[in-house]
């Protein structure tokens, strides 16, 4: 009797035991095997140790299999898991199947990638390093992140699942065996963001603005370049010519232009789906950017994913962590406009498209000047083609005006496409080589060559140049207009 009582009371305690150990080691593969054992070791020494033995290891079968966040009996083998270079990152693979396995020439053909567990270890610390480095965050390992491989098609669900524990948050992340490349660096840099965002968040997880998360995999995938993602044995060819990150981009956004600063914060079911995802993806690529490219830009983006946990409104937070540059929304709202033209009006040189640079060129070559009125009215302005000027002003008048116009045709020359800029040097070596030789007439003492006209010949001559360069910069609009005409994708 006395040995019956004492075993229900050890099954008990046992059971009790099961429960605390099963609260701790959730989901840790490496934590079950270690609990396992010491708490085997306790119930050699009982009289009916073989009897609660057998019950608490057909609980603890029942127990995993309902409660391992992937189906362990069918997908895992026990040890099968792997940790990453940082610690950060533990990768569970699946047993492969014949199905699951694509040929690499079936891969090739698209941006897919065949993900394996000793790469995808890599794989997750290099995004990790890259986007910390992008941020200039400190390099340290805060929430532990668990990657689940599961075989299934490349356009499965990704599912990343905070866990909050008394010790800190923990992460699961489902990833499927097949997955295009963004897709991928996208969920690795959304989930290390989360854990930084969660540090401070109270318990609760955070609701990361889709701007930060899309802009910030932009910057991963510019910064890591076609080694990010390397594929299992595919050869890996790189390019060594610049390429244009922002063409895409520029090209949407002149088209249709992009989001404000508060749609992009708070973005409705249209611009999350179709044609409006494009234009908040490529707006997100260039706001992100653009912030990072700010003094100490970097480091208030990362105080800024900080402060996410101690406000709902994410407006306020990015107030408060770019209030050395930002007062208020309104002022982020003109920046950000000023910054979309500047891009949509620039080409991948940072130069000025051909049909800015030829309207800014207009401008420049047309003079507002005062004209005396008669009978004792105000002068009026207008504005007078280059020719005109030089017919029509005195002297002391043209150099004046001139001379302005050969610097603001000097700014416009940097900033010009490569074809056109050559355009407007010959507009500014033509009115400088005009003053320098109107300079030298004006400063004869012969007075007889000055009444016969001797300017005149310096003016006539600056005309015909200035007459053949406007035909060169009429074939110039003529070829942008047609260019514009044609349809996307045809010569």
């Amino acid at each position: 009797m006395e040995a019956k009582e004492w075993g229900q009371k050890n099954f008990l305690s046992s059971f009790l035991c099961l429960h605390s150990f099963a609260k701790f080691s959730l989901g840790i593969g490496v934590r079950i095997q270690v609990s396992h054992d010491a708490f085997a070791g306790r119930l050699r020494s009982s009289p009916c140790g073989w009897q609660a033995r057998g019950i608490l290891f057909c609980l603890l079968a029942v127990f995993l299999a309902g409660s391992f966040p992937v189906r362990a009996a069918t997908l895992f083998k026990p040890g099968m898991a792997l940790t990453s270079r940082s610690g950060q990152f533990v990768v569970f693979a699946p047993n492969p199947t014949a199905a699951d396995v694509d040929s690499p020439a079936s891969l090739m053909a698209t941006n897919l990638v065949r993900l394996e567990q000793g790469p995808l270890a890599i794989i997750c610390d290099r995004i990790r390093e890259v986007l910390l480095q992008e941020m200039g965050a400190a390099n340290l390992v805060h929430g532990r992140v668990y990657v689940y491989l599961r075989p299934g098609p490349p356009t499965a669900e990704i599912i990343l699942k905070p866990l909050r524990f008394a010790q800190g948050w923990q992460y699961e992340l489902t990833l499927p065996t097949r997955v295009d490349r963004t897709r991928l660096v996208t969920a690795i840099t959304h989930t290390v963001l989360q854990e930084m965002a969660n540090r401070s968040s109270g318990g609760r997880v955070v609701n990361l603005p889709q701007w930060l998360v899309e802009g910030m995999t932009a910057q991963v995938l510019i910064a890591g370049g076609p080694a990010l993602v390397p594929e299992p044995r595919r050869v890996l060819v790189v390019e060594m010519t610049p390429r244009d990150h922002f063409a895409a981009a520029r090209a949407h956004l002149r088209q249709h232009g992009a989001l404000s600063f508060s749609d992009m914060n708070l973005p409705s079911n249209a611009q999350l789906v179709g044609a409006g995802w494009e234009t908040h993806r490529h707006s997100a690529q260039v706001f992100v950017a653009s912030l990072l490219r700010l003094s100490g830009g970097n480091l208030a983006l990362v105080n800024f994913t900080r402060e996410l946990g101690n406000y709902l409104n994410p407006q306020l937070a990015f107030l408060k962590a770019f209030n050395g540059h930002f007062r208020s929304a309104l002022e982020v709202e003109k920046w950000w406009s000023v910054t979309v033209i500047n891009l949509t009006g620039r080409d991948q040189h940072m130069n000025w498209t051909q049909s800015i640079a030829l309207q800014r060129l207009d401008e420049i070559l047309h003079t507002a000047v005062q004209s005396p009125a008669a009978g004792g009215e105000l002068a009026r302005r207008q504005n007078l083609r280059l020719q005109d000027g030089l017919m029509q002003l005195d002297f002391s008048q043209q150099r004046q005006v001139l001379t302005q116009t050969v610097r603001q045709l000097e700014i416009l020359q940097w900033n010009a496409p490569r074809d056109l800029s050559r355009l407007v040097l010959d507009y500014r070596k033509t009115l400088a080589d005009y003053l320098l030789e109107r300079g030298r007439v004006e400063m004869r003492s012969d007075l007889r060559n000055r009444i016969q006209g001797g300017h005149a010949a310096v003016i006539q001559n600056a005309i015909r140049q200035l007459d053949l360069l406007d035909v060169i910069r009429e074939d110039f609009r003529k070829t942008g207009e047609t260019a514009a005409a044609l349809p996307m994708g045809k010569p």
